[in-house]
């Protein structure tokens, strides 16, 4: 479970649950933390992190996002790729959650939205997505004519 409270709405507070894919990575970085260090590096007020700096004048200092932005800038300058942001990464996250068939309101609740319009921008249809509303919908109005007509 990952629990975000340093949000810019209450609405953004909030517990998410992982897939195990993720708590499976998570667990093997903590591990290697653990073991070069002895222990989770925490914060003043006592806040453990599993991203630090391993190496350099601050090592076992957590990893500040400006850090992680400037890596990522380099890497997509280097690899010729186009900027991509948190911000893109949440996009994406709203579109595949919508693609997988998780309903508005449970990904609204994911992004820490207060209001599901908020979301329905993130959140695209998908031809995809399009295709199997309309297919369960044909399944739906054919099982109304075979439940009525008999």
């Amino acid at each position: 479970m990952i629990i975000t409270d340093d949000t810019k709405t209450p609405s953004g507070t909030r517990s998410l649950p992982m897939t195990k894919r993720v708590k499976k990575a998570l667990l093997t970085l903590r591990n290697q933390v653990i073991k070069e260090f002895g222990f989770l590096p925490e914060t003043d007020d006592h806040e453990a992190f599993i991203f630090i700096n391993t190496y350099g004048k601050n090592k076992g200092i957590p990893i500040r996002d400006r850090t992680v932005n400037g890596a990522s800038h380099r890497i997509e300058k280097r690899a010729n790729l186009p900027h991509i942001t948190v911000h893109d990464g949440r996009h994406t996250f709203a579109a595949r959650t919508r693609q997988a068939g998780i309903p508005l309101e449970d990904i609204k609740d994911f992004l820490g939205h207060k209001d599901v319009s908020t979301t329905q921008v993130y959140a695209h249809i998908s031809p995809e997505v399009k295709k199997r509303s309309m297919n369960q919908l044909e399944n739906y109005i054919e099982e109304q004519i075979k439940k009525h007509s008999n």
